[in-house]
C-alpha cells in the first residue's frame, strides 16, 4: 500500500507516530509496521514524549528485521514447520478464536487452495511475495477477483497467526501483505421495488411467496427466514443455552413471536434483533404482523414457510429448505423476463438490501433492523448499484 504523504508540519515526526484530538486533548499513538495495529503511547499532551517512544519502538523493529535479514541472506531457516504441516494447527487456532462456521469453512477452502499452488511441501520462510503475486494471477486471469481477495486474505492471517504462535519471528515479512490486493466488482444488479414487483407477479407457490414478502418487511436473511416460527417452542430454550455456551445443537434459536415482536438470533453475526409487528413498509402497504397472518393457511404448522402439501422429501407442514425458497425466487424472476444488462441477475438476498433502501427513506434505523454492527457495512446495503435515479431535492 503506497504511504501517505506527510503534511509539511509533520515531516519530521517519527514514523508510525499518530494524534488524535478529544475535547481539546491530544492523545499519541503509535502504528506498528508488523500488523498496522494502532497502539497508544501513553503521552497524553506530551509531543516530545510522544516522539521518544516512537523512535524507541521504530528502533526495536528495525534490529528485529536487521536480524531477519540476515538469517535469512546466510541461508539460515527461519522456520521448519512447511505450508501442510502448519494449516491443521492454523485452522483450528481459527475455530479456536470464534470464527462461524461458513467464514471457518471459507477460509480453509481459501488456505487449502493457496497451499495446492503455492506447494504444501515448502516451509513457510520459504514463500516469497512473487510466490503469492503468480498465484493471484492464476484466478484475476480467469475473472475470479473476489476469490484472489479471499486468498490473499487468508494467507495474511495464516501468517499472522504463525508468528503469534511462535512458528515465524516478530516481525516477519508476510509474503502476501506486500502484494496488491484484488479490486472485486460486485457485478450482481439491486432489486428496485418497481422490479420486484413484476417478478412476484410470477409466483408459483404460497410458501415462495409469502418468503418474499417476510424478507422485505423484516430485512433479514434467507437463513433466518426460512427457519421462523409463529410461536417460541418447547425446545428453543434449550438451543438458546446451547448457542449461548458456543456449543454444538441440533436447532438455532430461531426467530419466533412473542407478544408484539418478532424475535431473531441471527446465524450469521449472533445479532439479536427485535422487531415490532407493527412496523410497517409504507411503500407495499404492509406491516410485519400482515406478512406473518399471511404466512398462515388451513396447514397446521409451526414454521411461518412451511409446505402446504406432500412433496418428494417434505410432508405437509414441513419448514422449506432455503434452497427451496432461493429457487422459488429464480424461477420467478427468469419467468418476468426482466433484463440485467451488464450485470448478473439478482438473488433472494437483494430483497434484504430493497428492505434497507425503502425503510430508509421512512427515516427507520436499518442499521439496527438489519442487525449490523458497523454503520459501514449498513452502507453497503443502503448502495443502490445504479439501480436508482440519484433524485436532487431543490
Amino acid at each position: 500500500m503506497t504511504p501517505r504523504r506527510r503534511s509539511a508540519n509533520r515531516s519530521d515526526w517519527p514514523n508510525g507516530l499518530k494524534a488524535h484530538k478529544k475535547n481539546g486533548v491530544t492523545y499519541y499513538s503509535w502504528i506498528d509496521p508488523r500488523d498496522g495495529s494502532e497502539k497508544s503511547l501513553k503521552a497524553k499532551d506530551n509531543f516530545k514524549l510522544a516522539c521518544k517512544r516512537a523512535k524507541q519502538l521504530n528502533e526495536i523493529i528495525a534490529k528485529q528485521a536487521d536480524q531477519l535479514i540476515s538469517e535469512i541472506a546466510d541461508g539460515r531457516s527461519v522456520c521448519k514447520l512447511t505450508l501442510e504441516e502448519f494449516t491443521p494447527e492454523y485452522l483450528d487456532a481459527c475455530a479456536a478464536r470464534g470464527l462461524k462456521p461458513n467464514t471457518l469453512k471459507s477460509r480453509k477452502s481459501a488456505i487449502l487452495t493457496a497451499i495446492k499452488h503455492l506447494g504444501g511441501h515448502k516451509r513457510l520462510d520459504q514463500v516469497a511475495t512473487l510466490d503469492v503475486v503468480n498465484l493471484l494471477k492464476v484466478f484475476t486471469g480467469q475473472n475470479k477477483h473476489r476469490w484472489a481477495k479471499a486468498i490473499r486474505s487468508a494467507l495474511i492471517d495464516f501468517y499472522k497467526e504463525a508468528v503469534h504462535l511462535g512458528h515465524l519471528p516478530p516481525g516477519y515479512p508476510d509474503p502476501a501483505t506486500a502484494t496488491r490486493a484484488p479490486v472485486a466488482k460486485v457485478k450482481r444488479a439491486r432489486l428496485t421495488l418497481d422490479t420486484f414487483l413484476e417478478i412476484a407477479k410470477h409466483k408459483t407457490t404460497d410458501y415462495g411467496y409469502n418468503s418474499w414478502m417476510l424478507a422485505l418487511v423484516t430485512g433479514q436473511r434467507l437463513d433466518d427466514i426460512s427457519i421462523m416460527q409463529f410461536k417460541k417452542g418447547s425446545d428453543w430454550k434449550a438451543a438458546w443455552v446451547a448457542w449461548q455456551k458456543g456449543e454444538k445443537w441440533p436447532v438455532h434459536p430461531y426467530g419466533h413471536v412473542d407478544g408484539d415482536v418478532l424475535r431473531i438470533v441471527q446465524q450469521k453475526s449472533g445479532s439479536l434483533v427485535e422487531i415490532p409487528l407493527s412496523l410497517r413498509l409504507d411503500a407495499i402497504g404492509l406491516s410485519v404482523k400482515d406478512v406473518i397472518s399471511m404466512c398462515r393457511n388451513r396447514t397446521v404448522s409451526r414454521f411461518m414457510i412451511h409446505h402446504d402439501k406432500n412433496v418428494q422429501g417434505a410432508q405437509k407442514g414441513d419448514p422449506v429448505h432455503l434452497n427451496t425458497i432461493s429457487r422459488s425466487f429464480k424461477y420467478a424472476r427468469d419467468k418476468s423476463g426482466l433484463e440485467w444488462l451488464g450485470k448478473t441477475p439478482p438473488t433472494f438476498h437483494e430483497l434484504r438490501s430493497l428492505s434497507e433502501r425503502l425503510y430508509k427513506k421512512q427515516g427507520i434505523d436499518t442499521q439496527r433492523l438489519l442487525g449490523h454492527k458497523h454503520e459501514k457495512m449498513t452502507a453497503v446495503y443502503d448502495d443502490p448499484r445504479d439501480a436508482e435515479w440519484l433524485k436532487i431535492s431543490i
